[in-house]
Formats: C-alpha cells, structure tokens, sequence
C-alpha cells in the first residue's frame, strides 16, 4: 500500500483526527429515571403497611426496624408487642434497653424459654396436672418448681405441698429465695417433719392420733417434734427415733426433766402446795402409771 492510499484513509476517518475512539462517538441513550420507592412494613400490631420511618421511634434512623408501628407503641403504653409469642403483654414483662423504644422486642418469659431450649435440658413432669413439659415451664433457676407455670397462674394464693399433695393456702409456706421472693415446697408442718427424716402422716401414726396436737396437754399451738435423744443428741433425728408431737411447754419440760422419777417427784411437789381439788387425784393416778 502507497503512502497516498494510508493518508487518504485516514482522512476519511474524522473521529482520528479528533482523538475520539469508535465506541464514545456511539450516541448512548438517556437514563430512565424512575419515582423513587419508598420501602415500607407490615405492622404486626394494627397490620397496616407503613413507611419504614413511621415504623422507627422518632428519636431512631438506624439499625433494625421494629415489627409495630409507632403509632400503635404510643396508644398502648401499658402494652408492648412480644416478637417471640406474637401477642401484646404488659410493658413490665420486658427488660429495659437504651434504645429509644426503651424495652426488649421480646418478653422476659420468651427469654428464659429460648435459653431453655438452646441448653436442650431434658423435660419436667408437673407434680399437679401430669403433663411432661420443657424446663422453661418451670419458675426457679437450678432447683425449678414442681408445678408448672400454668398451674401456678391457676391457683395465685396457693402452693403445692410435695408430701400432702394437694394445694394449700400461701399462710401455709415459709418464704425462701433472696428477698422472700419464693415459697417452700412443703408446708409448715410438712417441712418442719421432712427436717427430722419423716412425715406427718407418719407423725400421726406414731402418736396414735387423727391431727397434729400435743400428746401430753392436746394442745395445738406451737407444736414440737420430739424423739429420743439417746438415739439423736442433736435437735433433728434420723426418723426413726421420733415419738409424736409435744407443744412447746411440754416439750421443754420433758427435756429439762429428762427422767420419769423427775417427773413424778415434781408432780409429788407441786400437789403438795396446789389448791386445786383434782390436783392429789392427779398425782395419785401419775404415781400408779409408772410404779
């Protein structure tokens, strides 16, 4: 090819001789500029859609949208939405936060039972309805309740005593946990018998009587549980050396005493200086017993 050729056909090219390529001297079409679309949500609580800043807390432009509108927080201040159960409950169930909201988007019981499950314990069985339900049913930390959650809302002024099976009036508990803010699992009178290795169907058995009362006076009021100290020195027994109930006076009496020549020898004194009729009758009959 001849130097005119070459020169000719690049004249005949102008975009060259302006230093533009093939592909920019293309005409590109204009951009389509669309309205913007604003994203919206489902408010779980009203279900309306809703922009995604009528969803946020005014004081919040970031971070994760809540599933209620704002609207619906302010006309339920009492009330807030639970994420996990899908239901409003009240606003003290939910833990404090920092954020604008203020609380948790779950309840505390959705809590305990999420950790529940992650820790994969195996189930409980209630002591009252029979049912076998996951841990997180259960009130307590490491010792948890023998009665559910459900069963317990169902009977707000009782408990569940273990040994009588049945439930009871809450006057009937001691208080226990940090603050009193738990009850005992036995009553009263069922704890204070579980402490010395027995029970108070087995207390009544022994004694020989159909309630709890003293088996010197018959007297009911602050009862003891007494058994032989020669086989348990200390305040609580085995179980096996429990004699019945004594009331307090009693029970005292008959520790200090200890022997029944004591027992006698002061019945003797006390007849001796009493001004009551049956009072040497009464002597005469303790004298006869244990000759």
């Amino acid at each position: 090819m001849s130097e005119e050729s070459g020169e000719a056909g690049r004249a005949m090219n102008p975009a060259e001789e302006h230093g533009e390529s093939r592909m920019s001297a293309v005409p590109r079409p204009p951009k389509r500029r669309g309205k913007h679309i604003q994203p919206v949500k489902i408010c779980v609580w009203c279900g309306e859609k809703k922009a995604i800043e009528l969803m946020r807390h005014p004081a919040s432009s970031r971070g994760k949208t809540p599933s209620t509108c704002h609207q619906c927080r302010e006309a339920n201040p009492k009330l807030a939405w639970c994420d996990y159960h899908q239901t409003p409950h009240d606003r003290s169930r939910f833990s404090p936060n920092k954020r604008p909201i203020g609380i948790e988007s779950t309840c505390t019981l959705a809590e305990s039972e999420q950790a529940s499950l992650a820790r994969a314990l195996p189930p409980r069985v209630c002591v009252s309805c029979q049912q076998e339900l996951t841990t997180w049913n259960f009130r307590g930390g490491n010792q948890k309740s023998p009665t559910c959650r459900t069963c317990e809302d169902s009977h707000e002024e009782e408990r569940w005593c273990l040994d009588c099976c049945a439930w009871l009036p809450v006057e009937a508990f001691h208080r226990t946990g940090v603050d009193g803010k738990f009850w005992t699992v036995r009553c009263k009178p069922c704890k204070n018998a579980h402490a010395h290795g027995t029970t108070v169907a087995h207390l009544l058995e022994v004694q020989g009587s159909e309630i709890p009362e003293c088996a010197a006076c018959k007297s009911m009021g602050r009862l003891m549980i007494d058994h032989d100290h020669a086989c348990c020195p200390s305040i609580k027994s085995c179980g096996n050396c429990v004699r019945g109930y004594l009331c307090h006076p009693c029970n005292s009496a008959e520790g200090l005493l200890r022997t029944v020549d004591r027992v006698l020898a002061l019945a003797e004194y006390m007849t001796r200086f009493s001004r009551t009729a049956d009072a040497g009758q009464t002597a005469d009959i303790l004298s006869s017993q244990y000759q």
